[in-house]
């Protein structure tokens, strides 16, 4: 199972959710600029380890936000090799690179072998209009870039051209990008190609970007109080609604990597 964690770092995996003999980790140049990573095309890294365990009858692909746009244009770039993915706070679409600093941001995220992957930029404009008072307001900017249809078409991930199946989970009071919104265009895309059946979307209605643990249950107070209160200010939802998420969404999608990859 190839299992990409946020933006940084991919776990792969056969499919039979027994310990293999061995697990390879691909890493590909998490930020402070993420702009045409090379991790699509993964000449040097996927294809490697895809070939390395080639034995593994059917794969499967977490990803999470950013991971979760490039899990599911794996599925669309190398389909022969998934069956399956789960995409917590998915995107519709690959979207311009993330960057502090530098050109990245106005460049794809991901390359294949050497060339851009179709993108959708950042509207002009849109950077300045998300400041808020309580800060950066990225869903936003999202929303914004997301008007832009031409792109939109062209930089659409295609999952309904895969014979994989989809698990879409998303947050209601998602504050980074609206991946409620994305996830329903995914399944739009799927019913429209008469493959409703192969993809679900698990929507928690009060859950932000991310579901996982409450950073004040792991760090000491009251740092961990006020560490706490800055993601959720960034990611969305509440301490309880992300842990209801968290522990409701992890065994479905556990489930449904069995079922798919039998």
């Amino acid at each position: 199972m190839l299992a990409p964690c946020g933006t940084g770092r991919a776990h792969l995996k056969g499919s039979s959710f027994n310990s293999p003999p061995t697990s390879w980790w691909v890493s590909f140049s998490p930020p402070p600029a993420l702009g045409r990573v090379s991790s699509l095309s993964a000449d040097q890294a996927v294809d490697v380890r895809l070939r390395w365990a080639a034995a593994w009858r059917a794969r499967g692909v977490i990803g999470v936000s950013k991971g979760a746009e490039l899990a599911l244009l794996c599925t669309t770039y190398f389909p022969e090799h998934f069956g399956a993915a789960v995409a917590y706070a998915p995107s519709a679409v690959a979207f311009a690179g993330i960057s502090s600093g530098g050109e990245g941001w106005r460049r794809s995220s991901w390359s294949y072998r050497g060339e851009p992957v179709p993108f959708v930029p950042y509207a002009q404009g849109s950077f300045r209009r998300s400041l808020r008072a309580r800060g950066l307001a990225r869903a936003s900017i999202y929303r914004a870039a997301l008007q832009n249809a031409d792109s939109v078409e062209k930089a659409r991930i295609t999952i309904e051209n895969t014979g994989a199946c989809f698990l879409l989970i998303t947050g209601g009071h998602d504050r980074v990008w609206p991946s409620s919104q994305m996830a329903e265009m995914l399944v739009a895309r799927m019913s429209g190609a008469g493959q409703r059946e192969r993809v679900e979307h698990l929507h928690f209605r009060s859950a932000g970007h991310n579901f996982i643990p409450s950073v004040s249950e792991i760090t000491p107070r009251p740092r961990g109080r006020a560490l706490q209160a800055l993601r959720l200010r960034l990611v969305g939802g509440s301490p309880s609604a992300n842990r209801l998420a968290l522990q409701e969404a992890w065994p479905k999608a556990v489930t449904f990597l069995r079922s798919s990859l039998r």
